[in-house]
């Protein structure tokens, strides 16, 4: 797997796919806007309003994938038992990588980039979540230094733009809770980035292991084949 090519990929999939993924970001905005206003009327619920936050973010992602997918050549099997198995996958992965960021930074991390191809799996592949996360774990199996080059490259991109705004904000005098509202916001932009990412590494996958299903390719080798 070249990182350059990987790149290259990437950015023309956010390119030409960025005028439907912001049209699906207007879809969600009026929930986005309901969860900023329940920060502001219940700023103690914490743990209430991060699985409101959860929940959506789950969503969004969904919608984005299932976007993406069919965009790129790619069936996607939206359903609504797809979806619930979908935000249960989510779910999965974000209480583990939180888990992990909670021990020590760089564990979460690298759960996080191993189970990066779960969301395109569950839609695609219909894995289930515990099958979603194995078969993602192993997709890059062999490239490991390169793929994560690439997702620290992606990722650290997207983390620096973010501190890069926030550092700006502050000097010109903007407002604290202006500032923290915008970092917020900057999740769900993050959350289009996370989208394409998933999407491109998976075609990469495929490319990579010249197979038509990462599935194919795991019962293959746990064959022998």
């Amino acid at each position: 797997m070249e990182v350059v090519a990987s790149l290259r990929d990437f950015f023309r999939m956010l390119s030409d796919g960025l005028s439907g993924l912001l049209a699906r970001f207007l879809i969600i905005l009026p929930f986005i806007v309901l969860l900023e206003v329940g920060r502001y009327y219940f700023p103690g619920n914490h743990y209430g309003l991060a699985a409101v936050e959860l929940i959506i973010s789950s969503v969004f992602l969904l919608i984005l994938v299932h976007y993406l997918l069919v965009a790129s050549g790619i069936q996607s099997h939206l359903s609504f038992g797809r979806c619930i198995t979908f935000i249960f996958a989510y779910t999965l992965v974000s209480l583990i990588a939180s888990f992990g960021f909670l021990l020590f930074f760089i564990p979460g991390l690298l759960i996080m980039a191993a189970s990066v191809l779960v969301p395109v799996l569950v839609l695609s592949e219909r894995a289930g979540p515990i099958e979603a996360v194995g078969n993602s774990v192993v997709a890059f199996k062999g490239t490991y230094p390169k793929f994560f080059l690439l997702i620290i490259i992606l990722w650290g991109s997207a983390f620096l733009g973010g501190i890069a705004l926030g550092f700006v904000l502050t000097k010109l005098g903007v407002d604290d809770d202006v500032v923290e509202t915008v970092s917020r916001s900057l999740e769900w932009i993050g959350c289009m980035f996370n989208a394409v990412i998933c999407v491109s590494l998976y075609q990469k996958a495929l490319m990579y292991r010249g197979v038509e299903s990462l599935a194919q390719w795991y019962e293959s080798q746990r064959s022998g084949g």
